[in-house]
């Protein structure tokens, strides 16, 4: 039976789709956004870039695309024109933009290749984001033939300039052993470098790391801490830690690490903030038995059981169940073995 911890495993270090360019806006543009941006500075800037400026272009084609002000509707076409218009004129970070949305075929047809020499255009001139996302189009050969040694090369270059997605992608690239020899040392040590510039993506390996014992010596107090961390930073992958600082606080085998009260607060807030996936519903099954409340943990349990068609975690199913019998008798799920995760694995009821 597959386990989540191996799966956790194989989603801190082999794959990339977790990590997500940076695109916001350029420095100079971000005063204002969203809450000082009035519609007489839209008006304002919208008419200097009629007349061409490229800085204004910018500043239009992000309006249309995040929709950061009620007064801008959301319009993907319309942004891609602007940034293509300010493209056209050199301005880096609208380049930069470009690429993701030919890469995503957001507001125009994906083009791969395209993608590549908007990337291209702007990591030559320095742009950091740029040189990661051409690293990624290197690393899974998009647009471009498959080349992991010339991704690392250019994540080097985004994380010399302390972009910290780079830092978590030669991470991977490391763990992974891709362009590279593996080596989780190494790996590890580039994840907390992200984390230590405040990429949560990167705290969540780094606790991850420690939560498994894979690469370092695990220490479940360090993986906790780093979790925390996380949470402060609203991301995904906040989401992502908060799931996983509810388990170990709801089922750690160690009651130095406890906290059912805690780990219950962190569990149903998860899930109303929307996530209703069979990870997140069985970690609040865990809480809600570790608290006593096992009627609810049943009810719970099984809309996780549920889901797994939905969701494609069939594998999962088995592992589940076995949770929801233990709470059908009137036990929580302990974690025994030596990692600590959701991870569908052989556990204990707690006397």
């Amino acid at each position: 039976m597959k386990k989540r911890h191996f799966l956790l495993a194989c989603i801190l270090f082999l794959s990339l789709a977790g990590v997500c360019l940076a695109d916001t806006p350029a420095a100079g543009d971000q005063e204002g956004f969203p809450g000082g941006y009035t519609k007489e500075r839209y008006l304002t800037d919208k008419a200097k870039a009629e007349k061409g400026d490229a800085g204004a272009q910018f500043v239009m084609g992000y309006l249309y695309h995040r929709q950061v002000v009620d007064f801008v509707k959301a319009d993907s076409a319309k942004a891609f024109s602007w940034y293509q218009k300010a493209a056209l004129q050199g301005h880096l970070q609208a380049c930069q933009i470009l690429g993701l949305m030919y890469q995503k075929g957001d507001g125009t047809k994906a083009d791969p290749e395209a993608a590549k020499r908007s990337y291209q255009y702007a990591a030559d001139r320095g742009l950091a984001e740029a040189r990661y996302g051409l690293g990624l189009l290197y690393a899974e050969g998009l647009g471009v033939p498959r080349d992991e040694e010339l991704a690392i090369f250019w994540f080097k270059k985004a994380d010399r300039q302390n972009f910290s997605p780079a830092s978590v992608a030669l991470g991977v690239m490391y763990a992974g052993g891709r362009g590279v020899s593996k080596d989780l040392e190494a790996a590890f040590n580039w994840f907390v470098r992200s984390a230590e510039l405040g990429n949560s993506e990167g705290m969540l390996r780094v606790a991850g790391m420690y939560r498994t014992g894979i690469g370092v010596p695990q220490d479940i107090g360090i993986a906790i801490r780093w979790l925390e961390e996380a949470l402060k930073v609203k991301t995904r992958s906040s989401l992502l830690a908060t799931n996983d600082l509810a388990w170990i606080l709801a089922t750690c085998p160690d009651t130095t690490y406890r906290d059912s009260k805690r780990a219950l607060e962190l569990a149903e807030f998860l899930v109303k903030s929307g996530a209703t996936q069979p990870s997140a519903l069985d970690t609040l099954a865990a809480a809600y038995a570790a608290n006593g409340l096992y009627e609810k943990a049943i009810h719970v349990q099984e809309d996780a059981i549920r889901k797994l068609d939905e969701t494609g975690e069939v594998q999962l199913e088995a592992a589940l169940k076995e949770r929801l019998a233990l709470y059908k008798a009137g036990k929580p799920w302990i974690d025994t073995e030596k990692t600590v995760s959701p991870a569908k694995k052989q556990g204990t009821a707690q006397k």
